[in-house]
């Protein structure tokens, strides 16, 4: 069990953040199973989240992700990715995760 949700959770400091990002959060269950999927044959994926825009949204949010956020707004790094196709490159703040 602790396994598995530690492939859900990534640091206790999210277990604390405001929720839910949109009101009305997007409802993608063909892309939770894709992530859901990926994730079981990739134990070496960390974190994985599908950014897309849902029909008659104005933005592109995280439809399906193994840490939740669902309906996100994506930020300027995710922007960034999603316009040039480059991967960002970067470690995190704790040092712990490229």
């Amino acid at each position: 069990m602790q396994a598995g949700l530690s492939r859900r959770i990534t640091n206790s400091g999210n277990l604390f953040e405001p929720v839910p990002y949109s009101p009305n959060p997007p409802v993608a269950p063909l892309a939770s199973s894709w992530s859901n999927a990926t994730l079981g044959k990739h134990p070496e994926l960390l974190i994985l989240a599908l950014h897309a825009k849902p029909p008659g949204a104005a933005e592109v949010v995280i439809v399906a992700s193994n840490i939740g956020r669902i309906g996100k707004k994506a930020d300027e790094d995710d922007m960034g990715v999603i316009r040039t196709g480059k991967p960002v490159l970067e470690v995190n703040e704790a040092g712990n995760r490229f």
